[in-house]
């Protein structure tokens, strides 16, 4: 893959930075400079992180705002490191807003977002409401990167192109994402009249497909 993805820039904006040389930090206790470290860090890992890439600059030649079309992968999962106390979290990508056009004063914006119990994947552009069969197009799944670094999917190679628009990206903390299915879950079993004696004798899976199903005839439907 050549395209740059969203866990390189989050690890690279995470990583330890060196202060030494001309660059030494001066020491408020001894007041003297000296090597040190600089990092970020999560403190506490929040439910729903936000990232929103760098697309807009000022531009020192033009004197204006410009707008940066850098093509950036969006992995659909995010492994995100907390304090030195804590363990890694896995996010999921859930929503993508992208901002289309080349200028930073004006454009349009389209906006691809998950359903949550169901994992289905909706393109909003203004009234006009489409399925995503395979979610954003930028985006994949790191499971399926080979030691080689290329994205094969049912074992055969596929080429993913990173992104121009998507700017603001919002992933989901894994076990934040099935605690809130759950509850939606018990909600669409007691609006749902008729199918929740079926819903109640199968597993999750059954029970998603019947979430799935309804939800895309429903879909269908408003679309006649």
């Amino acid at each position: 893959m050549i395209d740059v993805d969203v866990q390189f820039c989050v690890n690279s904006y995470l990583r330890p930075e060196s202060l030494d040389g001309d660059n030494q930090y001066e020491c408020s206790t001894c007041k003297k400079k000296c090597d040190a470290t600089r990092r970020m860090e999560f403190a506490k890992l929040p439910p729903v992180l936000n990232i929103q890439l760098a697309r807009y600059v000022f531009d020192r030649e033009t004197l204006s705002k410009r707008k940066l079309t850098t093509k950036v992968l969006l992995p659909k999962s995010l492994e995100i490191p907390g304090s030195s106390t804590n363990k890694r979290a896995r996010y999921l990508l859930c929503s993508v807003q992208n901002h289309l056009g080349n200028s930073a004063h004006g454009g349009h914006y389209v906006a691809d977002v998950m359903d949550w119990a169901t994992g289905t994947w909706y393109e909003f552009n203004d009234e006009n409401v489409a399925i995503l069969e395979d979610g954003p197009k930028s985006s994949f799944d790191p499971s399926e990167i080979d030691n080689n670094g290329e994205l094969k999917q049912n074992g055969k190679q596929c080429k993913v192109s990173g992104s121009a628009d998507a700017y603001n990206l919002f992933y989901v903390e894994q076990s934040y994402l099935s605690k809130h299915c759950k509850n939606e879950f018990r909600h669409f079993m007691e609006i749902e009249a008729s199918p929740v004696p079926n819903i109640l004798s199968g597993n999750i899976v059954d029970i998603l497909a019947s979430v799935k199903v309804q939800r895309r005839e429903r879909y269908c439907r408003e679309l006649e």
